[in-house]
Parts: C-alpha cells; sequence; structure tokens
C-alpha cells in the first residue's frame, strides 16, 4: 500500500486553556506520513508559528497510557521526525509499514523539549489505525 499523507495542525495552548484533542486516522500497514503545523495560541485568539527551532520533537503511541513500549517513540533523535522549517513550526512525522500492522484504538502525544527546558505538549489524541 502507498504511504498516506496526513495533515495535522494544533495550537498550543496557553496555560489556562485545556488542549484540544486533534485524532488522527492511518489505515493499517501503510507508513503513513504526518506533515504537522504547530502554531502558538497568544491568549486572545491569535496564531503565530510555534517556533521548534533546536528543539527535540517526540511522537508517542500508546495503547493505554502506563505503556512504555520504546519502538511506539518517533524522535527528531531517532530520524523518524524531521523538522521541515522549525521557525514555522514544521515537521514531517515519518511511520514505516511495519509500525501500523494490526488496526486497533490508540493514544498519541507530539512533545517538544526546547535545548534547555522542559517538554511542551504540541498536539494529543486518539489514533485509529484502521483496516479501511
Amino acid at each position: 500500500m502507498a504511504a498516506a499523507l496526513i495533515k495535522l495542525t494544533s495550537r498550543v495552548p496557553v496555560a489556562s486553556k485545556p488542549q484540544r484533542e486533534v485524532p488522527l486516522r492511518v489505515l493499517r500497514g501503510t507508513g503513513p506520513v504526518i506533515d504537522a503545523t504547530f502554531l502558538a495560541d497568544d491568549g486572545a485568539g491569535a496564531s503565530m508559528p510555534f517556533d521548534l527551532t533546536g528543539a527535540t520533537v517526540t511522537f508517542v503511541r500508546k495503547a493505554r497510557a502506563a505503556d512504555t513500549d520504546p519502538a511506539a517513540i518517533y524522535s527528531t533523535a531517532n530520524g523518524a521526525i524531521t523538522l521541515t522549517d522549525p521557525a514555522a513550526g514544521r515537521a514531517r512525522i515519518a511511520f514505516a509499514s511495519a509500525d501500523t500492522p494490526y488496526a486497533g484504538q490508540f493514544r498519541y502525544s507530539v512533545a517538544a523539549t526546547p535545548p534547555a527546558g522542559q517538554p511542551i505538549v504540541l498536539a494529543s489524541g486518539p489514533l485509529t489505525i484502521a483496516d479501511r
């Protein structure tokens, strides 16, 4: 099967607002590619790019919150995530087709860790791997 290209746009919330979940759906065995754009919310309704320059970005997929499977972690550190335009908040997350071998319901989160900072959750939500 050919890889699917998925667009993900997420607003990073201000501390006083909860994160809005962004659902993702991919087909089993396709090796999807997610082109993500992360925006900063200034609290007044305006958006600007969330600068990823120098950050380590991770995508974690879990069946349950307590799962610790390191194979379900994709990162700029292991080459599975590429910062395509860091200053504009853009990244590409590439799965191999072997990463989606079976259908099911999962949870995901994407976080950025600045060079001298704590991880910031950029997006999270349900991830469905579907047969069709």
